[in-house]
């Protein structure tokens, strides 16, 4: 059954309200990436209303019988981040699928296919142009749908009506050997394709253990590596090096070291002085930054940016203008 859709639009005043004219060609799957108790729809409803909220989608869809509408059809919103301009940004509706930990993502799902059909209905869009966000800027998004049932999987949901029983998937064939070679698939495996525990054993089949070692060494965790300090590692993880959440953490982890103390050394040098003059970053470097994801989302971005001496509000007016 499809859940109603409540209209609960962000103010016309907001930045991340762009009121470019759009007609729909598109329609582009995302998750949340909020695995919090409580981050529901209704939740991502009032925290994209704030005004210092970048991002904008048009629907947000959890476990319940209601989902809500951000934003009109027939106005863009930025959730590709393929640019100002970009086809994905101006041409297709956002649907955001929560992922809260205390919600039923199989059941958010469901009632996601029940909305992409209703709009694809609608619009008139083909199945062939109900995309994810990976297919605009390669961002590794829907991520829980592509580590496991993967996304020509997940489409299969989408019934041939809205008024047609729910369907799942096809159960995936075991994997055959791919003809990569182990180094390759090392590769795909740091970079999020094969998922993690269980689904990255069931992807990788009978090289796992094989590919899993080549991970090892290429992260580093070789036999008695010289040991990094929290600190150091905190300090490349807030130069970069180790990408963003949840990669990180899972890159760290496969590396032999403690995601968690890291984050929280993390933490301490960005919550404790002022930036120097000679490592201070252009208000255009910050705001790049938050873009990519690095000082994360509001409250806690503004915090974290305040407590590294920079102003929080001109960051963000610079997000506004990129995007």
């Amino acid at each position: 059954m499809m859940p109603k859709l409540v209209q609960d639009f962000i103010p016309k005043s907001n930045g991340n309200r762009p009121g470019f004219a759009m007609t729909p060609e598109y329609i582009t799957v995302h998750e949340t990436g909020n695995r919090s108790a409580g981050a529901n729809a209704e939740m991502h409803g009032r925290f994209i209303k704030n005004p210092s909220t970048a991002a904008s989608w048009h629907i947000t869809v959890d476990d319940g019988d209601v989902a809500i509408q951000h934003l009109p059809f027939n106005e863009n919103g930025w959730h590709c981040g393929d640019g100002r301009d970009g086809t994905g940004n101006r041409k297709s509706i956002g649907i955001e699928i929560c992922v809260n930990s205390d919600g039923d993502f199989e059941k958010a799902k469901q009632n996601a296919a029940f909305i992409i059909r209703d709009l694809m209905d609608r619009f008139n869009i083909p199945m062939s142009k109900v995309v994810q966000h990976w297919d605009w800027s390669r961002k590794n998004c829907p991520q829980n749908i592509r580590a496991n049932e993967g996304f020509p999987a997940f489409k299969q949901r989408i019934p041939a009506s809205v008024n047609a029983a729910p369907t799942k998937p096809a159960a995936k064939p075991a994997p055959k050997p791919s003809g990569k070679s182990i180094d390759q698939l090392a590769d795909e495996v740091i970079a999020g394709k094969h998922g993690t525990g269980d689904a990255r054993k069931k992807s990788l089949g009978s090289q796992f253990a094989a590919v899993q070692a080549r991970v090892n060494e290429k992260l580093g965790a070789k036999p008695k590596p010289a040991a990094k300090t929290n600190a150091q590692l905190a300090q490349e993880v807030i130069d970069g090096k180790w990408g963003n959440n949840p990669q990180r953490n899972q890159r760290l982890n496969s590396a032999g070291h403690n995601a968690s103390a890291v984050q929280a050394e993390v933490n301490r040098i960005l919550g404790g002085g002022k930036s120097t003059a000679s490592n201070r970053k252009s208000i255009d470097q910050l705001a790049r930054e938050v873009i990519n994801g690095k000082w994360g989302n509001n409250p806690q971005r503004s915090q974290r940016l305040k407590a590294a001496g920079y102003d929080a509000n001109a960051v963000q007016r610079r997000v506004n203008q990129l995007l």
